[in-house]
């Protein structure tokens, strides 16, 4: 497993860094995607598969991440008067 976040956690850091355009979030959300591969059913079967796996988990942690940050402009958008 060390051998994969060696490999793809900067990668992944780029990779959110496009969709969140901000270094701390993305690094956040890089180490989410290891997390969550380590916490659920996933079984690591080739590089290829890990690979898929890490970056579809990315994206969707950035928009859901993208959506919720919406949420609270908007909330505070209404909420400022």
């Amino acid at each position: 497993m060390e051998g994969f976040y060696k490999r793809f956690f900067h990668t992944l850091v780029v990779f959110c860094l496009k969709y969140m355009g901000d270094i701390e979030k993305s690094k956040n959300i890089a180490q989410d995607c290891f997390y969550k591969m380590l916490t659920s059913d996933f079984k690591v079967l080739s590089e290829e598969n890990t690979k898929g796996f890490l970056y579809k988990t990315a994206r969707n942690l950035c928009l859901s991440e993208l959506r919720h940050q919406t949420v609270v402009d908007n909330f505070n958008e209404l909420h400022k008067n």
